[in-house]
């Protein structure tokens, strides 16, 4: 009898363990499933604002891409602008044969209204690039001024005072040589009539 109730006890005992191990078992598991309802409400979470960081960038970066695109075409009208007052760039600036500008304009651009950003890419990207066209212009017209080393720019070459310079002088030359036709005629005419 007393191994009987040793034994009872036991099974008892026995029973309440696997009934602890039970409510152990199903807590770690209902613990388990919070833990993982948690971890994918949290990574959820964290995409969301993974997309919502990276949106913003996106946006700030579009804007700043913006903001250049406006600063380098207004640096491209402003040059070319500034090359026409010099007198070395024509108003409409004809685009390279079988190029389309990215705006679907092919042909002629004015380049104080419609030069844009794509175009002087495009002009960059054919060979005929804004420097190496004003450079070919400033050559042609500049080409009967002399050039010293310290005249110009950096290169040693005409500078645009230089260029003025040289056609005034041309310009008075043939001023004085006209006076002095008229000059020479009325002085034959007075010298006829004596």
């Amino acid at each position: 009898s007393e191994i009987r109730s040793a034994l009872r006890r036991s099974t008892e005992e026995c029973l309440e363990a696997r009934r602890c191990a039970e409510g152990v078992a199903a807590s770690l598991e209902r613990l388990s499933e919070t833990t993982d309802q948690k971890l994918a409400l949290n990574e959820q979470a964290c995409q969301k604002h993974l997309v919502d960081l990276h949106c913003r960038e996106m946006r700030a970066h579009g804007e700043d891409v913006r903001r250049v695109r406006m600063a380098t075409t207004s640096i491209a009208r402003g040059l070319c602008r500034l090359a026409q007052v010099c007198g070395l760039f024509p108003s409409v600036l004809g685009l390279p044969i079988g190029i389309e500008t990215a705006s679907g304009r092919s042909g002629t651009v004015d380049v104080v209204k419609d030069l844009s950003v794509e175009d002087v890419l495009d002009l960059e990207q054919s060979g005929q690039s804004l420097a190496r066209r004003i450079e070919d212009a400033w050559r042609t017209l500049a080409g009967g001024c002399a050039s010293t080393a310290l005249s110009g720019a950096e290169g040693g070459g005409p500078c645009l005072l230089d260029y003025l310079e040289h056609r005034l002088r041309d310009l008075a030359t043939r001023l004085v040589r006209t006076e002095v036709g008229d000059l020479q005629g009325r002085i034959e005419a007075a010298c006829r009539s004596i």
